[in-house]
């Protein structure tokens, strides 16, 4: 059973030299192999993004520029991570649900999934997830 200790963040190799920065991504090193690769910019400021859950899919989501707040559910309890920094990745398992919060629009998430887009995957209500994750815990729901 998911739930919010299942989300990790996960450090990602940094090399520095006088040129600049630059952190690899070895898809060996990722708890899953991509399947899908995407990004979101250009969200006006404090925008609220994401708001949703996802039945399969998991993801890798960096923040590459700027910085962005991830705040992710399970129904029972809430957790928030500020990403900005070009080595924190964080790891959102399939059915935690997960918001984002853009801090300026020049703001760049990239977001490394484990699944093709498939739109039969999400779950885009809070209140039908939270039914869903009561049926999955063996909760009653009225």
């Amino acid at each position: 059973m998911v739930n919010l200790d299942d989300v990790r963040l996960l450090k990602l190799p940094c090399h520095e030299d006088p040129r600049g920065l630059l952190f690899p991504i070895e898809f060996s090193s990722l708890p899953f192999i991509p399947e899908r690769i995407f990004y979101v910019t250009e969200v006006s400021d404090r925008k609220l993004r994401g708001e949703h859950s996802h039945y399969k899919t998991s993801q890798v989501l960096i923040c590459v520029k700027g910085e962005c707040r991830v705040i992710c559910k399970d129904g029972l309890q809430t957790k928030e991570w500020v990403l900005k920094k070009g080595d924190d990745a964080l790891l959102i398992p399939s059915m935690i649900w997960d918001e984002q919060i853009y801090s300026s629009k020049d703001t760049v998430l990239l977001v490394l999934a484990n699944t093709s887009y498939d739109k039969l995957d999400y779950i885009e209500d809070w209140e039908e997830y939270c039914k869903i994750m009561d049926k999955i815990r063996g909760n009653n729901v009225l």
